[in-house]
């Protein structure tokens, strides 16, 4: 498992749904985003969770576009029967940002929030799900 998690987080995360097929019955791969392009800059900007489903455990691939798309960090998540899912990076320039929100099958919504500096205000966020690599990447509005 900790294999295929290095070998997915060291592979751009728009090629992930070809996970879905190579996953096993009771694996499933979901892509939620709004990563977006700046109309005049181009520069992308919002974040993207991929959230993988095993027997054993589940996982989460998170990236935040910040002028580009920053490296993902890979890491367990909790999700419960209702679909509350949580979670904490613990490595990488997002360190000490915390998730909690709502995943169904068409959206991912929630907040992020950082103990690093608890005087700022969470992020919420909104990610819909992405059955397909947007071709082109969709303008910010």
């Amino acid at each position: 498992m900790i294999r295929f998690l290095a070998i997915l987080a060291g592979a751009p995360a728009l090629a992930i749904p070809a996970l879905a097929a190579a996953a096993g019955a009771a694996d499933s791969a979901a892509v939620y985003s709004n990563v977006c392009a700046h109309p005049e800059t181009g520069e992308l900007r919002g974040r993207r969770i991929v959230i993988l489903r095993f027997p054993d455990a589940n996982y989460a691939l998170v990236q935040f576009a910040e002028g580009g798309m920053l490296p993902p960090e890979a890491m367990q998540v909790r999700l419960d029967a209702d679909e509350l899912i949580t979670f904490a990076i613990v490595d990488g320039p997002m360190k000490g940002t915390r998730f909690r929100g709502m995943v169904t099958d068409e959206m991912l919504t929630g907040a992020f929030s950082t103990y690093a500096d608890p005087r700022l205000a969470p992020e919420e966020v909104a990610l819909p799900r992405q059955r397909t690599a947007p071709e082109p990447m969709p303008t910010c509005e």
